[in-house]
């Protein structure tokens, strides 16, 4: 049930008590088709997400959880209204270790693993910005046979 797993993600980013003055919302349509997956994994990718978002919001800002289904694939994204992604470092964010965080904030580590994770069920992750906006992620996953 991606809507449960979405929830306990966000339940559990909002106890991290990261971030000041952001705010949490939720988007989930109901009755969602399953999907077959492992549900702890999927949380851990969404967690990765919604972390590094807390992080490009340091004033404060809205994180978004989304979840909802397109044609035969379930969606989940994560948008925030954070500092965004320079262009010149969107083609290097999945890279392993590569980080724009101050030394002891990030290993670089969390996008290659969210997106090893989503491949690995067979989805594909994608990413729009805007620098000053905002950036949302958005995991596309089959849906169950």
């Amino acid at each position: 049930d991606i809507g449960e797993v979405v929830r306990s993600a966000a339940n559990l980013v909002s106890h991290q008590k990261r971030g000041d003055k952001i705010a949490i919302k939720l988007e989930i349509a109901d009755e969602l088709p399953p999907v077959n997956a492992d549900g702890g994994q999927i949380q851990q990718a969404i967690i990765v997400l919604a972390t590094n978002a807390i992080d490009a919001m340091p004033d404060g800002g809205e994180l978004t959880f989304m979840a909802d289904h397109q044609g035969n694939r379930i969606v989940i994204s994560v948008a925030d209204t954070g500092t965004g992604i320079p262009p010149e470092n969107m083609s290097k964010i999945y890279e392993p270790f590569f980080t724009t965080k101050e030394v002891g904030r990030g290993t670089g580590l969390g996008l290659a693993v969210c997106y090893g994770i989503i491949s690995e069920h067979g989805g594909r992750l994608s990413v729009r910005s805007s620098v000053g906006k905002g950036t949302t992620f958005s995991i596309f996953l089959p849906m169950a046979n």
